[in-house]
């Protein structure tokens, strides 16, 4: 069975809130009150995998594979699926199904806090 969760990137204070202190209320009260309504935060859900070194994947990670690729992780609607886009690239980038990510793939930023 797959965990749901989901960390938020603030755009009034520039920084990512992770989902321990945002389900617990360290952020403050207005987070946890008014932030699934509220056009100020972005939510990027986990998608239930972890990446080589253990780190949680969450949709809008920039991931590098083995051969150096970057991507980014997005959420393929027509497939209803995690998925990967490459970055400075067309398309899709692994080729492989999101289950293989874990052994292949490494958590090296994301697209709010890292360029790529």
């Amino acid at each position: 069975m797959r965990e749901i969760k989901f960390r938020c990137w603030s755009k009034e204070r520039k920084e990512m809130i992770d989902s321990h202190t945002f389900m617990n209320g360290h952020f403050g009260e207005s987070c946890l009150s008014n932030c699934f309504n509220d056009k100020n935060y972005i939510y990027m859900q986990f998608t239930g995998l972890l990446d080589k070194q253990g780190k949680e994947i969450y949709e809008g990670d920039i991931v590098k594979n083995t051969s150096g690729r970057k991507c980014q992780i997005i959420w393929f609607d027509k497939g209803a699926m995690w998925d990967t886009k490459a970055i400075n690239s067309k398309g899709t980038s692994f080729g492989m199904s999101p289950q293989v990510w874990g052994s292949r793939v490494e958590v090296i930023g994301n697209i709010y806090t890292d360029k790529h």
